[in-house]
């Protein structure tokens, strides 16, 4: 990796590592950042392992990733973009609260956290973001990825990308999330646009 930033992207549901190698590459090329992809548990090839998707085999699936990017390629957190599209969110709005959790207090200790979070059509939650706000309250113990719950222990600058006519994800969820961060920038709603044509 170069001195630059490093973008730590997380796919959405109905991608694989694959599919999403063009939009790495034209956003490596974009930023002049390098991006790192990773997949997720049960996703792609680890499904012939006899292995299922699920919440906590995405959360480790990041985890290795930062882990990674961290300590074997020794990059400083504090270089390090954390983008999540759709149900990339869920990993990627757990891994930077929870590392901003353990970010160290005292001025010698330098950030773990990272630079900055990007989110790209964020869910709030799997059941609000299927069934609506009202539904999550009684079906919250089968819920999964509550990014309204995670999103106020994002610490460092955040941004919000969402279609306004996102009919998979819709929209007001990001605003939700977009409200709820502590170090937001301008969000950017985009008039006209759907789930998978930004």
């Amino acid at each position: 990796p170069g001195e630059g930033l490093t973008i730590l992207y997380s796919h959405g549901n109905a991608e694989d590592l694959g599919l999403h190698l063009p939009f790495i590459d034209a956003l490596a090329r974009a930023t002049g950042a390098d991006v790192f992809s990773y997949e997720y548990v049960g996703y792609s090839l680890s499904r012939f392992a006899n292995l299922s998707p699920d919440e906590d085999g995405c959360y480790r699936s990041i985890d290795a990733a930062w882990i990674y990017l961290t300590e074997t390629l020794n990059i400083p957190a504090n270089r390090i973009v954390v983008y999540g599209r759709s149900i990339g969110t869920g990993p990627s709005v757990d891994l930077v609260a929870r590392t901003a959790l353990k970010s160290g207090k005292a001025a010698a200790q330098p950030p773990r956290g990272a630079l900055g979070l990007l989110l790209q059509s964020p869910l709030e939650s799997a059941i609000r973001c299927a069934l609506g706000y009202g539904s999550s309250l009684s079906m919250y113990p089968l819920d999964i990825f509550k990014n309204y719950e995670k999103i106020e222990n994002v610490v460092c600058k955040a941004a919000i990308i969402h279609g306004t006519s996102d009919n998979v994800v819709p929209c007001k969820g990001g605003v939700a999330l977009h409200d709820a961060l502590q170090n937001p920038y301008e969000p950017c709603w985009l008039e006209g646009y759907g789930h998978n044509n930004m």
